[in-house]
């Protein structure tokens, strides 16, 4: 299994680059990589620039179409078989939790909390590039879309593990996530 962090977003809503802001001591990008690579043989990110720690870097072939376009941009790099995808701003995904996405039969395997659709962390079939593309031509750049056109297998995920899908896209979310980490950093000191 491959594994691939979506890293290339504007990041107009935080202001700054969200894959280098630093939460506990690692980067978003570090904390999204670190929590692929348990699970995979490869790791890749969409959209960055290349650094020399092991991780293949790619280009975004679709830029500016936000998460659509990273997908595609990893599925046509695996060509054949499935990988497991992850949004840079995602700082508390776990392997554990992950590792729940595997073993489905489906062109998309993603979370659901409740009555919503996560569609980041999820596994994708790299047989999906071609109806990515043909939707993007068709002026449509949603994954809920994707997912709906797809076969795709729903995991629910228990409400006592939404933290694992809390995104940092603003400022106000990143606080909340450094309110996280100091309450774990407390409740595990007491």
């Amino acid at each position: 299994m491959v594994g691939v962090v979506l890293a290339g977003g504007r990041s107009s809503r935080m202001g700054r680059d969200k894959a280098g802001i630093v939460l506990g001591g690692r980067t978003l990008l570090e904390r999204a990589i670190d929590a692929l690579r348990p699970l995979c043989r490869e790791v890749w990110v969409v959209g960055r620039e290349g650094r020399d720690d092991g991780v293949r870097y790619l280009v975004d072939e679709l830029p500016g179409l936000g998460p659509i376009g990273g997908l595609y941009t990893g599925l046509r790099a695996l060509g054949d078989g499935r990988a497991i995808f992850a949004a840079c701003d995602m700082p508390f995904l776990e392997p554990k939790l992950l590792e729940q996405l595997l073993g489905y039969n489906a062109e998309a395997v993603v979370f659901r909390l409740g009555c919503r659709v996560q569609p980041l962390p999820g596994v994708y079939d790299a047989r999906l590039a071609d109806r990515i593309l043909g939707q993007v031509e068709a002026g449509e750049r949603s994954l809920m879309a994707l997912l709906r056109a797809s076969r795709t297998a729903y995991v629910e995920l228990p409400t006592s593990k939404a933290r694992a899908l809390l995104d940092v896209d603003t400022p106000e979310g990143l606080m909340r996530a450094e309110a996280l980490l100091r309450e774990e950093a407390w409740t595990s000191v007491g």
